[in-house]
């Protein structure tokens, strides 16, 4: 059998597979409907066997009225919590209760193109993780610097090298949610740098594809602010050590 063979025959049954796109959200009352419509519109309708799962993490903007009623508007999922869970905490459950056998998550504060997730999708035929990278990153000076180190420190720590590791615009197959995904715990402020640094030490496929990425038109991440950095820094270093005692069998 050729390769081109081989190569149509994993894409008619990755086709096959069902997917869950999962979106978890917190205070994006601004941008949410947007962001959910988009993927419904460029997803969920041209891929059958699809589902959308939002998970809501304890918005006090208005976020949750907003998702109820969009929830009677699209076929969706729709999970609300009342107690602020965090990001690494709230994605992870999201994660853990997506049904489908391909799994995707995207960030909901509209700075991706719902469209790129067809890049990661193909990527997948040939991979068991794959992770969107932003080109021209649309962030101010400080975070692109800041991220710019902080991927440098993960490569120095694991051999682990992706220019934005930490991005949430990833795919996976369900082997990799289902090996690595309840194992993660060290990285509050990082869970997809450690869902591929967990992948790559259990022998996964990993790869990476460009997409774009559009500044913030409203607000700002309130974990990347300026004021609290030496925060997210102390918790990243302290988190990344934690994270490679336990990798390497150290107490």
């Amino acid at each position: 059998m050729s390769q081109k063979s081989i190569s149509r025959r994993n894409e008619k049954n990755q086709d096959e597979m069902p997917l869950t796109i999962v979106i978890p959200v917190h205070n994006e009352a601004e941008v949410i409907e947007e962001v959910v419509k988009g993927f419904y519109d460029d997803v969920i309708r041209k891929r059958p066997g699809s589902d959308l799962l939002v998970v809501e993490d304890g918005s006090t903007d208005g976020t949750r009225e907003i998702l109820r009623r969009l929830s009677d508007e699209i076929p969706m999922t729709l999970i609300t919590g009342e107690e602020r869970k965090g990001y690494m905490q709230g994605l992870k459950d999201a994660l853990l209760q997506a049904k489908g056998d391909i799994i995707f998550y995207s960030d909901s504060d509209n700075t991706h193109n719902p469209k790129d997730f067809w890049k990661l999708y193909r990527r997948l035929t040939n991979s068991d993780l794959v992770c969107g990278v932003k080109v021209n990153r649309c962030d101010p000076l400080y975070r692109k610097f800041l991220s710019m180190l902080y991927n440098l420190l993960v490569y120095a720590r694991f051999g682990i090298y992706i220019k934005d590791i930490n991005s949430g615009f990833k795919i996976m197959n369900r082997k990799v949610l289902e090996s690595v995904v309840p194992d993660i715990r060290h990285l509050k402020y990082g869970f997809s740098t450690e869902l591929v640094i967990r992948s790559q030490k259990k022998g996964f496929n990993i790869s990476w594809v460009p997409v774009q990425h559009f500044g913030r038109t409203t607000g700002n991440a309130d974990q990347f602010q300026l004021s609290n950095i030496p925060v997210v820094v102390k918790a990243q270093l302290r988190g990344l050590k934690s994270l490679k005692q336990e990798i390497e069998g150290r107490p």
